[in-house]
Protein backbone atom coordinates (compact mmCIF):
# COMPACT_ATOMS: atom_id res chain seq x y z
CA UNK A 1 0.00 0.00 0.00
CA UNK A 2 3.49 2.07 -0.14
CA UNK A 3 6.14 3.11 -2.61
CA UNK A 4 9.59 4.37 -1.82
CA UNK A 5 12.96 5.15 -3.39
CA UNK A 6 16.63 3.82 -2.36
CA UNK A 7 19.34 6.35 -3.12
CA UNK A 8 23.04 6.29 -2.37
CA UNK A 9 24.76 9.76 -2.98
CA UNK A 10 28.89 10.10 -3.19
CA UNK A 11 30.06 12.92 -0.79
CA UNK A 12 33.28 14.75 -1.52
CA UNK A 13 34.78 17.26 0.96
CA UNK A 14 37.79 18.31 2.01
CA UNK A 15 40.18 17.10 5.25
CA UNK A 16 41.42 20.06 7.62
CA UNK A 17 43.99 19.48 9.85
CA UNK A 18 47.18 17.96 8.83
CA UNK A 19 45.48 16.60 6.06
CA UNK A 20 44.76 19.63 4.46
CA UNK A 21 44.50 19.33 0.38
CA UNK A 22 43.17 15.93 0.94
CA UNK A 23 39.78 14.87 0.04
CA UNK A 24 37.62 12.51 2.02
CA UNK A 25 35.10 10.50 0.24
CA UNK A 26 31.69 9.22 2.00
CA UNK A 27 28.43 7.51 0.75
CA UNK A 28 25.35 8.54 2.23
CA UNK A 29 22.42 6.24 1.49
CA UNK A 30 18.59 8.05 1.96
CA UNK A 31 15.41 5.30 2.22
CA UNK A 32 12.18 6.97 1.86
CA UNK A 33 9.04 5.19 2.13
CA UNK A 34 5.75 6.86 1.37
CA UNK A 35 2.25 6.15 2.63
CA UNK A 36 -0.89 7.63 1.43
CA UNK A 37 -3.78 8.23 3.74
CA UNK A 38 -6.52 11.48 4.97
CA UNK A 39 -6.30 13.48 7.80
CA UNK A 40 -8.50 12.19 10.64
CA UNK A 41 -9.30 15.83 11.57
CA UNK A 42 -10.67 17.52 8.19
CA UNK A 43 -10.55 14.55 5.66
CA UNK A 44 -8.32 15.82 3.66
CA UNK A 45 -5.76 13.72 1.80
CA UNK A 46 -1.45 13.49 3.24
CA UNK A 47 1.11 11.60 2.57
CA UNK A 48 3.16 10.05 5.31
CA UNK A 49 6.97 9.85 4.35
CA UNK A 50 9.61 8.08 6.73
CA UNK A 51 12.98 8.74 5.75
CA UNK A 52 15.75 7.65 6.95
CA UNK A 53 19.92 8.18 5.99
CA UNK A 54 22.92 6.45 6.76
CA UNK A 55 26.27 7.88 6.17
CA UNK A 56 29.11 5.21 5.06
CA UNK A 57 32.81 5.25 5.47
CA UNK A 58 34.94 5.19 1.52
CA UNK A 59 37.91 3.44 1.74
CA UNK A 60 40.05 2.63 -1.77
CA UNK A 61 36.53 3.55 -3.77
CA UNK A 62 34.34 1.32 -2.09
CA UNK A 63 31.98 2.37 0.50
CA UNK A 64 31.28 -0.12 3.46
CA UNK A 65 27.32 -0.56 3.20
CA UNK A 66 27.22 -2.84 6.25
CA UNK A 67 28.97 -0.76 8.84
CA UNK A 68 27.23 3.02 8.63
CA UNK A 69 29.09 5.76 10.40
CA UNK A 70 25.83 7.53 11.58
CA UNK A 71 22.56 7.38 11.20
CA UNK A 72 19.26 9.98 11.11
CA UNK A 73 15.41 9.21 10.80
CA UNK A 74 12.89 11.63 9.85
CA UNK A 75 9.33 12.02 9.71
CA UNK A 76 7.44 13.72 7.41
CA UNK A 77 4.01 14.35 6.78
CA UNK A 78 2.17 16.21 3.61
CA UNK A 79 -1.25 17.86 3.21
CA UNK A 80 -3.44 19.53 0.98
CA UNK A 81 -3.63 22.71 1.26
Amino acid sequence: TGFGSDEVYRIQASAGGIFAGTNVDRAARVRRRYRRGFDEATGKRILDCIEIVTTHRVLDGIAGMEFPTSTCKSRLRLTQL
